[in-house]
């Protein structure tokens, strides 16, 4: 397994992002959810990762189904994951991304 820098994943995830502007701005105009936002960007992800698992709202950390929880143990459900699914050790994490739209910021 190879790692990859920090720039080369920066790279990925604006290209994703621009192929979501470019294909599914219409999401974007109709103001729908973040979920369907985190999927669409998801599936582009998902080419650009190969041997990765690439998933959204993903809250398990491995077989026996341990839910995922950050330093203070709090449940944690990410918008977008990129790792190896029921592999918990740091290089099978690569990154995960949490998003909010406009709407969900301004309603708090």
């Amino acid at each position: 397994m190879y790692l990859m820098n920090h720039n080369y994943l920066v790279g990925i995830v604006d290209q994703a992002i621009n192929q979501f502007y470019r294909n599914d701005l219409f999401l974007l105009d109709v103001s729908a959810s973040e979920w369907s936002i985190a999927h669409r960007i998801a599936v582009y992800l998902e080419k650009a990762f190969k041997g990765w698992n690439v998933d959204c709202e993903y809250n398990r950390t491995r077989e026996d189904r341990s839910i995922k929880q950050d330093s203070e143990g709090k449940n944690k459900r990410p918008d977008i994951v990129v790792h190896h699914r029921g592999k918990v050790e740091i290089e099978h994490n690569l990154l995960v991304i949490e998003m909010k739209t406009a709407s969900a910021v301004s309603n708090k």
